[in-house]
């Protein structure tokens, strides 16, 4: 962690001043501070979002620890942090954190089961975007997209309305998951991530977003075909794509991935994600930032 060392500690609350990622602790209230002098080390575990393009978060560091976001409009302290674009739904109020969300898809979703049951019973249509919560068994921060994609009419997916989260190297793939690659503020090009679970089948669809979700090419494989090639002269044929990524099956831990040293990759929220240090996550053309006290 990036802690300025304090002389003392004494109760009052706990800020951020500077623009450099520094943490300055002054005085605080809470118990459990992660503080490095010559005499003192306590843990104390938080999350900090800010955004880095765009202004989602209307330009705000915001800070969430163990109890919830501070200063919500909840003030339930229950570990959970709701995120979306209205404050109160039929008299209740139902985001600790009003997005900035104006071109933002609201269409319904169904609801869905989590930790503490604690999202499905704040879920209201598309009222909620998303929720950040903390595991104390596991004392891990996550990410959690509230919205339900329905991928049986995949023209009718809404990109800019899906909470993406960036990686490098090579990640894990579920069933349903959407990515894309690069850094690109208006996505041409999407994949669709179809994975059998038994035989661990796979199928790639490559929809062209400029043509209301059309689907371009379907690719089928088995693990026998791995490794496979994506980019513009690759087996899977992506337009515009200089960059090669892999897509390949790794036969010990028994799983589909996607390796790219070179180029960003997006992955849609479909599961709760950990939270660990300078994480970025995308909502339409908006990108923030995790900073975590845990240095993961």
């Amino acid at each position: 962690m990036n802690l300025i060392p304090l002389l003392e500690l004494t109760k009052s609350n706990l800020s951020l001043i500077d623009n450099q990622n520094n943490f300055y602790l002054e005085d605080s209230e809470y118990e459990n501070l992660i503080i490095k002098t010559k005499s003192i080390s306590i843990k104390y575990d938080f999350i900090i979002l800010n955004d880095i393009e765009g202004n989602l978060l209307y330009n705000q560091k915001l800070f969430i620890d163990s109890k919830g976001l501070k200063n919500g409009k909840r003030n339930s302290k229950d570990g959970f942090a709701f995120f979306g674009p209205i404050t109160h739904y039929h008299g209740k109020i139902i985001n600790d954190f009003i997005l900035n969300t104006k071109d933002i898809d609201e269409n319904e979703s169904d609801n869905i089961n989590d930790e503490q049951n604690m999202i499905d019973k704040n879920i209201v249509n598309h009222k909620i975007i998303f929720a950040i919560f903390y595991d104390r068994t596991y004392e891990k921060f996550y990410l959690k997209s509230v919205k339900k994609l329905n991928f049986e009419n995949i023209d009718e997916i809404e990109i800019n309305s899906i909470l993406f989260y960036m990686t490098k190297n090579k990640v894990k793939l579920t069933s349903n998951l959407i990515l894309y690659f690069g850094n690109e503020k208006i996505i041409k090009n999407f994949i669709h991530i179809i994975i059998n679970k038994e035989d661990f089948l796979i199928t790639v669809k490559i929809i062209n977003n400029e043509k209301k979700s059309f689907v371009e090419n379907i690719y089928y494989f088995n693990i026998n075909d791995s490794p496979i090639t994506i980019g513009e002269n690759g087996i899977i044929k992506i337009k515009g794509k200089k960059k090669v990524s892999i897509l390949c099956f790794d036969v010990k831990k028994r799983y589909w991935a996607i390796k790219d040293k070179k180029e960003n990759v997006w992955l849609s929220c479909n599961n709760k994600i950990e939270l660990k240090n300078t994480m970025l996550f995308k909502l339409n053309k908006d990108i923030f930032q995790t900073i975590s006290s845990q240095n993961n």
